[in-house]
């Protein structure tokens, strides 16, 4: 309620102090005209250049009054440094703000559209958070489609008062990390090795290879009699084992 408060009283305080000087300025005006009789006993009243004087100062401090209240709402500052957390499917946007600016009255919104509807004339934008105290949104539920190109949006919301948007890219095939496999397996067998490997999964537990179709591994193993960290055979079908055989 800050913002709302200081707008309050320095409306009050703005307002008498535009009433006094709007008063003076009345009677000064009133005080500067005079009066001409002509031929047919008409009076006209008649302004001499100090009551034109008068009359502009008048003028100038009732616009200046009018004005006094409205630089008094400060503008709201934007969300900084937009950042998202992601793991296969999993999607956090993440934000900084200064709690010094509005205390712990501030809230925030987030929302996004698919890039190429931003042509559009009208935008529809899905709104994922809404007044959330927090710094951080889970967009993880919101069903984007892994190869889309989407614009993230977020500002900030505090007495009645709404910072401008703070835009982020986000294409979940570029930005998003793939995480490590699921389940690694070891059967040692002699001096043999069986290595099973299970894909990363999604948020809903499904492969991660419906996203990612080139989905391959790379085993490396280390040896202690040679100190050497080695490369293993590659699988390129997940859920599938492989076995070799340890140098002597």
């Amino acid at each position: 309620m800050s913002l709302l408060v200081n707008w309050i009283r320095c409306c009050v305080v703005d307002g008498i102090l535009c009433l006094f000087l709007l008063l003076l300025l009345q009677i000064q005006w009133l005080g500067g005209i005079t009066s001409v009789v002509n031929k047919s006993s008409k009076v006209i009243p008649f302004a001499t250049k100090a009551h034109a004087d008068v009359g502009f100062n008048y003028s100038v401090t009732r616009s200046a009054c009018l004005t006094l209240c409205v630089p008094v709402l400060a503008e709201l500052p934007q969300p900084q440094n937009l950042t998202l957390l992601t793991l296969n499917t999993q999607y956090v946007l993440t934000w900084d703000w200064d709690q010094t600016t509005t205390g712990n009255s501030v809230s925030f919104t987030v929302e996004y559209m698919a890039k190429y509807k931003m042509k559009m004339k009208k935008k529809n934008w899905s709104r994922v958070c809404e007044r959330t105290t927090r710094t951080r949104c889970d967009l993880t539920g919101s069903d984007l489609h892994y190869l889309g190109m989407y614009v993230l949006r977020v500002r900030a919301s505090a007495d009645g008062v709404n910072s401008d948007w703070v835009n982020k890219d986000f294409c979940p095939d570029i930005d998003a990390s793939l995480g490590p496999p699921s389940r690694v397996e070891l059967a040692p067998v002699g001096n043999l090795l069986d290595v099973t490997i299970s894909d990363p999964l999604t948020s809903t537990q499904h492969s991660m290879k419906e996203h990612v179709l080139f989905l391959y591994y790379r085993i490396l193993y280390w040896s202690l009699t040679l100190g050497l960290l080695s490369p293993g055979p590659s699988l390129s079908n997940p859920g599938t084992a492989v076995t070799w055989a340890f140098p002597q």
